[in-house]
């Protein structure tokens, strides 16, 4: 009685078995671009030895890349790069984005987030609610447009990285809602909410806030912004985008009235120039939320008000 040579399972794909928008967007996110120049391979000295960063690619534990503050020159120990360049290539002519940061820490490359025309489609429908890749797409935008702020990262994460500056960031509340958080102008332990069809704040936002913050925070103050309220049940994703450019580009979401029958048309545009203006405004009167203020606290095992 001979037993049988067990068979080696291939490796799973960590997303094989999720689907909808979300784990669309973690597919697309999955593997790391980099844009090699082929003219200048020469390594200029700017990281230590102690200082120089390494990535390594998913899939690939010891395959690693190292990256340098001069962007144009990178380089690899394994020809995964090229493999991933061909296959970009292959699958679209679309340029690649720089997402920049603030801090001394390296850049990555990433591939730009290519919407189909079923994502315009829903940007231009009046009650299209955005999905979480279109509002990815909007994140590369600005993160690529306004590198000295920080946050703006993919709206897919559940935890986000720390931010030491200014930062703005959109959030899911998992209840089919997008809102908008920024620290600019805030005392250090402030927020401010941008919340177009304030309620409450549910304890996914509390808990992404949180995440924002230094580990050791205990206490966070958020102040919820008196901003324009949408007057449908779709619209809460486009007004994000429009309180977030209006910030970065040194307005007061609060003193602005926006155009609401221009704003999904003026969002395709900006996707597709990958440049972000502020959204067109109005005269007319319209519906703002009142101004509260909240303190929310972390214990050990639970998130409370």
């Amino acid at each position: 009685m001979y037993k049988r040579i067990p068979k080696l399972l291939k490796k799973k794909h960590p997303y094989s078995g999720r689907s909808g928008a979300k784990a669309d967007a973690m597919k697309k996110h999955m593997y790391v671009n980099i844009l090699l120049d082929q003219q200048n391979n020469q390594l200029k000295r700017k990281w230590g030895a102690s200082d120089t960063p390494d990535v390594t690619a998913q899939g690939n534990g010891n395959k690693k890349l190292k990256i340098l503050d001069n962007l144009s020159t990178i380089q690899t120990t394994t020809s995964h790069c090229h493999s991933l360049e061909s296959r970009n290539k292959a699958d679209s002519e679309e340029p690649i984005i720089t997402l920049v940061t603030k801090t001394d820490r390296p850049v990555v490359k990433r591939r730009k987030i290519i919407l189909q025309q079923e994502d315009y489609s829903i940007i231009e429908d009046s009650v299209g609610w955005l999905t979480a890749t279109i509002m990815s797409a909007v994140n590369m935008a600005l993160h690529n447009q306004f590198h000295q702020i920080q946050g703006v990262q993919n709206t897919t994460l559940s935890k986000f990285d720390t931010a030491t500056g200014n930062f703005i960031q959109m959030l899911h509340s998992n209840s089919n809602h997008w809102v908008m958080v920024s620290n600019i102008g805030c005392s250090p332990g402030q927020i401010n909410y941008y919340d177009s069809l304030y309620h409450s704040i549910t304890p996914s936002v509390k808990k992404q806030i949180k995440s924002l913050f230094p580990g050791n925070v205990e206490e966070i103050k958020v102040k919820v912004m008196p901003v324009q309220q949408q007057t449908n049940g779709s619209d809460c994703g486009v007004f994000s985008v429009a309180f977030s450019t209006s910030l970065l580009h040194g307005q007061d979401p609060c003193d602005a009235t926006y155009d609401t029958s221009m704003m999904q048309q003026h969002l395709k545009k900006c996707l597709q120039m990958n440049h972000f203006q502020p959204f067109p405004l109005s005269v007319q009167p319209v519906i703002k939320c009142r101004s509260y203020g909240y303190t929310i606290r972390w214990s050990a095992k639970q998130t409370s008000q």
